[in-house]
């Protein structure tokens, strides 16, 4: 172990897994908005509080489906292309579900959720293959600290929320994703072995 990690630490560059992390930050923020204000949007929107909080649990389930493929097409597609094409189609399906209702909208969501939770095991695959010999340190910075600083983007989404409403902190979720699909673009990213 010892002589991988001094093989690999002079090809180490922390520029790329900066901008990934960056990256997954903003994705982080939108998927702990998303869970926490889509229930709430859902009711407003004249659905039963048990029906919305299904709908949301059918989302989650959908992103689980969305890892997997992503994962999957990223070993035969490449890791960046995957990542950048599965976070820009999140988008489209956010705003067809604060613009459409009923059986739509709730194709909306699972696409939604398919969609964004796509990249996730993609950029922590791209972020170990970046830094081969810091995987520990690598996984913590993702698992833990993008997800926590992601969720403490919510409570900017809550701010925004209770001084211009819910769909004004909502509409600020496609910017996030976008910002985040730049980011993963502009990584510079090579597979490494």
């Amino acid at each position: 172990m010892a002589a991988q990690q001094a093989e690999y630490s002079g090809d180490e560059n922390w520029r790329p897994v900066i901008l990934l992390f960056a990256g997954s930050t903003l994705r982080s923020w939108v998927t702990f908005g998303a869970m926490t204000f889509l229930p709430t949007y859902l009711v407003l929107s004249g659905y039963p509080l048990i029906e919305a909080t299904f709908f949301i649990s059918a989302m989650l389930i959908a992103g689980v489906v969305g890892q997997l493929t992503g994962g999957y097409l990223s070993d035969r597609m490449g890791r960046r292309p995957v990542a950048v094409a599965t976070t820009l189609c999140s988008i489209p399906a956010f705003a067809a579900i604060l613009l459409t209702q009923g059986a739509l909208q709730i194709a909306s969501m699972l696409c939604f959720g398919f969609f964004l939770w796509a990249s996730f095991s993609v950029t922590i695959a791209m972020a170990h293959e970046l830094m081969p010999s810091r995987i520990g340190l690598i996984s913590g910075l993702f698992m833990g600290i993008a997800m926590g600083a992601g969720g403490l983007g919510v409570s900017v989404s809550g701010a925004i929320a209770d001084q211009f409403g819910l769909t004004a902190t909502l509409s600020l979720f496609p910017v996030l994703i976008f910002v985040a699909a730049l980011l993963f673009a502009v990584v510079g990213y090579q597979r490494k072995g």
